[in-house]
């Protein structure tokens, strides 16, 4: 573990020094870039994203992210979406209002018609080496890939009882902290 330079977004009041739209933009390449490696955070906001003076984007606290592939991952992830865009929307227009009710930030969002739609982001393979869900056991990983061959290898009296087994379930007196391609 290490200190993370920055302040969470959170605790930024003034955006005068930063371009909202670039954060914002940071905010949801990372939200993409976790996607398109298997993972969902499901606590994507202003209390667990770090924004430094180069308005790079950091992303902590995962104790609650699950796989691309758990049935409710859709669901998570646009609800991540949908509360950073819920802050920038309020917190960086009160932060601009400057005392004059009338006055409006426009975040100049392009956003994409289909931000929302994980499959876009989510990886094809199940079984691709890069996929953080795969490393770090998260819930809901995978939906075939090395579960099913699991599945088909103990349906043919092939399963050795390998406990590093990837595709296992993990229970809690599982070590969770094992490399899974070991």
């Amino acid at each position: 573990m290490s200190l993370v330079s920055g302040l969470t977004m959170y605790q930024l009041n003034d955006f005068s020094r930063r371009d909202p739209a670039a954060v914002l933009g940071e905010c949801l390449d990372v939200a993409r870039t976790l996607a398109k490696r298997g993972l969902v955070h499901c606590d994507f906001n202003e209390f667990n994203l770090i924004v430094d003076d180069d308005e790079q984007v950091t992303v902590i606290d995962f104790p609650q992210a699950v796989s691309t592939d758990h049935p409710n991952a859709e669901e998570f992830f646009r609800r991540d979406v949908n509360g950073v865009l819920k802050f920038f929307r309020t917190k960086i227009n009160n932060s601009r209002k400057g005392g004059d009710d009338d006055e409006h930030v426009d975040l100049d969002l392009d956003l994409e018609d289909d931000l929302f739609d994980l499959r876009r982001y989510a990886p094809a393979d199940p079984d691709d080496p890069g996929r953080l869900d795969v490393s770090l056991r998260a819930p809901g990983y995978p939906r075939g890939g090395r579960r099913a061959a699991a599945a088909a290898a103990a349906a043919t009296g092939d399963d050795d009882d390998d406990d590093d087994d990837p595709g296992e379930e993990v229970t809690d007196d599982d070590d969770v902290g094992e490399d899974p391609s070991s």
